[in-house]
């Protein structure tokens, strides 16, 4: 019967110390800042940090006065964070371009798709490109928001929720975002 015991005891005690380095792990790997590398896109002319490696998609879709705009985005999900970052553009035709508001356009669309309320929208320059600032209360939480217009094209810059322990992060995201000739 104390043979059985110990044995018991001993199974108990190793299993105890099983669970107890599986939670230090659990911790020490929720608690580990991101790794942060540059995302560098010839074909889209830009150059990023992201803390990790995003996933890119490309969809085809129809718009109004345009026929069909192909829309490249790189998109990164940090889960312990619960945090989204991404950045996307899409070449318009120069008639769409000369007769539309995009700028506003694309703030609106997806300000809308996320069932967002403005918080405030400021004008922005980058070289001798014009955009828009925006942090909007949406689904997610509060947003941030960076639309710019560069000739043709259209870059958006996303990431959200922006809380706190998530705000040193995204301002780098955001700062980082560099046009490439």
């Amino acid at each position: 019967m104390m043979g059985n015991l110990r044995e018991w005891w001993s199974v108990i005690a190793v299993m105890t110390l099983v669970l107890i380095a599986l939670v230090i792990a659990a911790f020490h790997h929720t608690s580990a800042r991101p790794r942060w590398s540059p995302l560098v896109s010839a074909e889209g002319k830009f150059r990023i940090d992201f803390p990790g490696t995003p996933a890119m998609t490309r969809q085809d879709s129809p718009r109004e006065g345009a026929g069909t705009v192909t829309l490249t985005t790189y998109e990164l999900h940090l889960l312990p964070y619960r945090a989204t970052y991404l950045v996307s553009y899409a070449d318009y035709p120069q008639t769409m371009v000369e007769q539309r508001n995009l700028l506003d356009e694309t703030c609106d669309l997806f300000n809308g798709e996320m069932g967002g309320t403005v918080v405030d929208k400021t004008d922005i320059t980058v070289g001798d490109y014009h955009g828009r600032d925006m942090n909007f209360n949406g689904l997610p939480g509060r947003v941030r928001q960076r639309v710019l217009m560069v000739d043709r094209r259209i870059y958006m810059l996303m990431a959200y929720p922006v809380r706190t322990e998530t705000q040193k992060d995204i301002d780098r995201f955001f700062t980082s975002f560099t046009l490439m000739p």
